[in-house]
């Protein structure tokens, strides 16, 4: 069996489906970079009874390693729907939901 004409069309292929991807590639690179360029920002949510110290010094760790503005939002009181009396703990599935 003569695989030429078979690896010929697959060659043709590839190569077809190579045209414009400069053009495709160059719109990607500049729209990554206008992304890069526009400032993000993390909104922290704290709550009542948290040290406010605590929470600018978390701002000020999260600033160093993370390029984003973070703004601290107005304290909130802790769902009381979400304290599980048995264990004396939060728990975490209904803090996610009151934050989301």
């Amino acid at each position: 069996m003569n695989c030429k004409p078979f690896i010929l069309i697959i060659l043709f292929f590839i190569v077809s489906c190579n045209t414009g991807t400069n053009d495709k590639l160059t719109t990607l690179t500049e729209k990554h970079t206008e992304e890069k360029d526009k400032k993000h920002s993390i909104p922290i949510l704290p709550f009542i009874n948290v040290d406010n110290t605590f929470i600018n010094e978390l701002k000020k760790g999260l600033q160093k390693q993370l390029r984003v503005d973070f703004v601290i939002l107005d304290k909130k009181a802790l769902p009381v729907a979400a304290f599980y009396k048995p264990h004396q703990r939060y728990i975490a599935d209904s803090l996610l939901i009151f934050l989301g």
